[in-house]
């Protein structure tokens, strides 16, 4: 009934900035909440949707709600004013892991990178232009019209307090989810699961303390020696801080026990890894928006200062390169002023 009301009715959203949580409840139930808003929130964000700003984490779908009163309706109307093909979405990975993008984009700056090299400081000179000094080869400074700022929080939020204060104590605000990533591999006639898919989402209401696996082995080729599979699942998040400071024996351990009924798995594994990420994903909480407007405000006063990462306007891999190539279309029309 709710989505019909939707499709048919009205809704308005409230003037203030509102949590998924709230949204969801207001416009469906604490049903829809539960089972699926929740879990695709720990997929996404490893966020608590009783925290995570809807127009700051979903913005298509508030803006949709507020130019046509409805999620439905809305999200038809962007879909049609798309131009050009409509591609199907895929998934997507590295034979060799993510490193490989990162490698490919240093090859074809070449010379132009400086590796094992740390920003120190940064001044603005009287012409404009900024100085960065350097700490690594030599403890050289370099002078540019323009500087792009893609670290952390705290580290950009540190050395842009030598230009405004300020900007470190926005920047420092965001908070960041800790998430562990455990990856299990098993012989493939132990698991009684198919296995056929991406894999699964689990709602906090369940009890379980992992967000969800994802079946690496099915989805990817080579992830996994011939009859055995890989499972990759992922622990803490927003709502669960203290799964990070578990042992790896523990987490491991914990993984399997949880995960095993689930996919009706018959023995312990045979290959384990443990990863901890203390400030995996930042969360886009209540107020964010006003953050950014904040910050915003505070580079306008520094042109040709720019900041560019996952914590501003997605953090998928797909929006951080969406993000970079827009700065670097405003650095270079700056540039040619």
């Amino acid at each position: 009934w709710a989505l019909l009301r939707d499709i048919f009715g009205k809704s308005v959203p409230p003037d203030t900035d509102e949590s998924v949580a709230a949204f969801v409840r207001r416009k469906f139930s604490d049903q829809l909440l539960d089972r699926l808003v929740g879990p695709f929130v720990s997929g996404v964000y490893a966020g608590d949707p009783e925290k995570l700003s809807m127009r700051s984490a979903f913005p298509q779908l508030h803006e949709a709600e507020k130019a046509l009163g409805s999620i439905v309706r809305g999200m038809l109307r962007l879909a049609k004013s798309k131009k050009g093909p409509r591609e199907r979405p895929t998934l997507n990975t590295f034979r060799d892991g993510n490193e490989t993008f990162v490698r490919a984009l240093a090859n074809q700056l070449g010379s132009s990178v400086l590796t094992k090299t740390s920003a120190m400081n940064i001044y603005r000179q009287n012409d404009g232009s900024f100085q960065v000094a350097l700490d690594g080869s030599g403890n050289e400074s370099i002078s540019a019209k323009s500087v792009i700022f893609a670290a952390p929080t705290d580290v950009t939020g540190k050395l842009l307090a030598q230009l405004n204060p300020s900007f470190e104590s926005l920047l420092t605000s965001v908070e960041y989810a800790a998430v562990v990533v455990v990856s299990l591999g098993y012989r493939k006639i132990d698991v009684g699961h198919r296995l056929d898919g991406f894999g699964f989402l689990v709602p906090r209401s369940s009890g379980l303390r992992v967000l969800g696996t994802v079946w690496n082995s099915s989805l990817f080729p080579g992830r996994a020696p011939e009859g055995q599979v890989l499972l990759t699942t992922f622990v803490g998040g927003a709502t669960d801080p203290s799964a990070a400071t578990l042992k790896s024996e523990e987490l491991s351990s914990l993984v399997h026990r949880e995960i095993g009924p689930v996919l009706s798995i018959k023995a312990s594994p045979t290959f384990s890894n443990v990863t901890i990420w203390p400030r995996a994903l930042p969360q886009y909480n209540l107020g964010h928006g006003e953050r950014l407007a904040a910050i915003a405000g505070n580079l306008a006063r520094f042109p040709g200062l720019f900041l560019t990462g996952n914590y501003l306007r997605g953090p998928a891999i797909g929006s951080c390169v969406e993000q970079a190539l827009a700065v670097a279309e405003e650095v270079r029309m700056q540039l040619e002023r």
